[in-house]
């Protein structure tokens, strides 16, 4: 039961995320958001996260009408890949953001994702005591010689 709990949970961790679109003006403290940056925006931050960032993602921690501040996850460089940045805080004001995005889980996708590990696991399960698909055995022509 233990491994069924472990299991349900960390499949849980793999749970698919979701962005949609919001005006800058409606991101708030707590939400976790991808930031896509101006020229200026991706200037203003290069001190702290590098230079050449089209995107960043991360928690705000701070808005106001001079623009928000949020602890940085990850950026984006233009080649699809998100670099890991370790807790760097910046602020961007609405003149370095072209668009706005809200991180949130994907329900309907989560629970698929988790259905077919629990399910996978419980037929890998059963594959290794030897009690076959959903312990029916082995199969096979039933007779002996």
């Amino acid at each position: 039961m233990k491994k069924l709990v472990a299991l349900i949970a960390g499949s849980l961790c793999l749970a698919c995320q979701t962005y949609s679109a919001v005006p800058f003006a409606a991101v708030r403290p707590g939400n976790n958001v991808r930031l896509t940056v101006t020229n200026d925006g991706s200037l203003s931050v290069a001190p702290t996260v590098g230079r050449n960032v089209q995107s960043i993602e991360g928690r705000v921690m701070l808005a106001d009408t001079s623009g928000i501040t949020m602890r940085v996850e990850s950026v984006n460089r233009g080649i699809d890949i998100d670099e890991p940045v370790d807790s760097s805080t910046v602020r961007l004001t609405p003149s370095g953001v072209t668009g706005a995005e809200l991180r949130s889980i994907d329900k309907p996708k989560s629970l698929l994702v988790t259905g077919l590990v629990i399910v996978g696991s419980l037929l890998a399960a059963g594959a290794a005591s030897g009690n076959g698909f959903f312990g029916l055995g082995h199969g096979g022509s039933g007779g002996s010689r």
